[in-house]
């Protein structure tokens, strides 16, 4: 009790990075153990911290400004985390949570990898809105070339409102981001003591710090006194491994979902396919249930050049009994429709055609 008392301490500042308050829905976890003296320098990692949101600031006399220089002299200077990794704090992104775009991905993800570039830099911790935390954690997952950790976590709330749970959520994602143990697993989510797949993670829940959860998968470890550690690994290509290039990507294609329901309609459907579309992710009811007229629209927008993915509601493999468009769609198995959409959004800017645009589906 006595550890946490002293993290608590050296947490409760500065960290008031925004929006979603983390707290945890059981015991409170066992606070990282702390060295008395600080390590040599040469031995720590170096680690890059992004703030994705403004908002900093506690709301009373405080400039964001001043809030900026405390986090930074925290990070610098409190041995909590002094102790863990050389860690230097970047000024927050413009990267609204709430209403996320693609291209702003593109930009984050074009700053990540500069920061990865080089030699010096061991990892980097990002965090995020939890509103789209997942989706950003997949884009960058499909995109980023590195074998180096880099670590989502939800936003931390102002001081006024922070938990020990929330503050040991912090710390966690930056030891996890420090931990050689994380090279090359991917894009990673740390949420609760317990580390996602970027593939994986899903949000389930609109607020807490247990708000994810990774489906039928299960998560590949846990943070434990402080430290990661893995049971799993993914086998699905991300990072170091993936082909598409940000290099080369100046605009993201268009994409599209839609969503089946008792009343819905084939004019939307058709309404994109008239607008230039060039993809669409269906999310189907049971298993893979698609109305005569829902079935025309479709076929009219694939005869059009449009590439749609066919994907269940449930989770599972959307069955398709018609023929041609079994045939000619992109069938996913356990993907969201949101990061089917980004999968797709990518697999565009390298073809157009569903069947090689299929082996995307099956690699990622």
């Amino acid at each position: 009790m006595k550890r946490k008392m002293i993290l608590l301490a050296a947490l409760s500042l500065p960290l008031l990075f925004t929006s979603g308050c983390a707290t945890g829905s059981g015991g409170v976890p066992a606070a990282p153990e702390t060295a008395s003296e600080e390590q040599p320098r040469a031995s720590k990692p170096l680690i890059y911290l992004y703030a994705t949101e403004k908002g900093l600031a506690d709301n009373s006399t405080q400039t964001e400004e001043e809030a900026v220089k405390a986090i930074e002299k925290i990070l610098r200077t409190e041995p909590v985390f002094r102790n863990l990794a050389e860690i230097r704090f970047r000024r927050p992104l413009p990267l609204d949570g709430k209403n996320l775009t693609a291209g702003e991905c593109l930009k984050l993800a074009r700053k990540i990898q500069a920061v990865l570039d080089k030699p010096e830099v061991s990892g980097i911790v990002i965090t995020h809105n939890s509103n789209t935390l997942e989706d950003t954690a997949y884009f960058l997952n499909l995109l980023i070339r590195s074998e180096k950790p880099i670590v989502l976590v939800q936003t931390i709330p102002p001081v006024k409102t922070v938990t020990m749970e929330s503050m040991l959520n912090f710390y966690n994602a930056l030891a996890a981001a420090a931990s050689p143990e994380s090279r090359g697993m991917g894009v990673l989510v740390s949420m609760n003591d317990t580390i996602y797949a970027a593939r994986d993670a899903e949000k389930d829940s609109g607020d807490g710090s247990n708000s994810n959860r990774s489906g039928d998968f299960g998560p590949l470890g846990f943070i434990i006194n402080g430290k990661p550690q893995y049971y799993y690994r993914t086998t699905r290509r991300h990072t170091a491994r993936t082909e598409f290039d940000l290099a080369s990507i100046q605009e993201l294609p268009k994409v599209q979902t839609v969503y089946l329901y008792a009343d819905d309609s084939p004019l939307q459907i058709l309404d994109w396919t008239k607008k230039g579309v060039r993809g669409i992710v269906v999310d189907c009811s049971g298993e893979g249930v698609l109305k005569p007229a829902i079935q025309n629209a479709l076929k009219q927008a694939m005869k059009a050049g449009v590439v749609v993915v066919l994907a269940s509601r449930t989770g599972s493999a959307a069955e398709i009994p018609d023929g041609e468009i079994a045939k000619n769609a992109v069938l996913e198995n356990s993907l969201t429709p949101q990061k089917s959409a980004i999968l797709l959004m990518l697999a565009l800017t390298r073809t157009s055609d569903p069947h090689l645009i299929q082996e995307y589906f099956k690699r990622y």
